[in-house]
């Protein structure tokens, strides 16, 4: 073997390991590019849900906000009729004589899980509230203009006397 023979053997294994090494760190460096767009997604994903939570609670305080621009109704009245009808609660009221004007006659309204219940300050539910209990209602001011007129957005009951006792 000649000289050149033996160089060109050794060029040969030299280019042998730099593509070698140039392979290596193509391979190593898109795992990690891979392993970062991974990461860069997830984070991304993150921070989409967190935006949509984010959005979520604005509209929440937007909310609140609306109703505490609202200006809130307070009455008394007696319950007179409780009407189950499948999934529904229809309670009627008649306003007491202690009100004012706007509060007096028959209004219906409807029970639902926000409505809060309350008798001597403790929270109490719907099936506690009898006919012929005197209640305090308070409400966010709109009615309909049903006979009898239908509070649309009940806030809160408070039930001055329990007949049962």
């Amino acid at each position: 073997m000649n000289k050149l023979s033996k160089i060109l053997i050794v060029i040969i294994i030299v280019l042998c390991i730099a593509l070698a090494v140039a392979t290596y760190i193509i391979i190593t460096d898109r795992k990690m590019s891979k392993n970062n767009l991974d990461s860069t997604l997830s984070q991304s994903n993150e921070l989409y849900e967190a935006n949509l939570k984010i959005k979520e609670l604005e509209n929440q305080l937007d909310e609140q906000n609306n109703s505490l621009n609202t200006q809130l109704e307070v009455f008394y009245a007696k319950i007179e009729n409780i009407d189950k009808e499948d999934e529904v609660t229809t309670v009627t009221v008649e306003g007491l004589e202690v009100n004012d004007s706007n509060h007096k006659g028959k209004f219906d309204f409807e029970l639902n899980d926000e409505i809060k219940i309350f008798l001597n300050g403790e929270k109490k539910e719907a099936s506690d509230l009898k006919v012929g209990d005197n209640i305090c209602i308070i409400y966010d001011g709109n009615l309909s203009r049903s006979v009898p007129p239908k509070i649309l957005k009940l806030i809160s009951i408070k039930i001055l006397n329990d007949t049962n006792t």
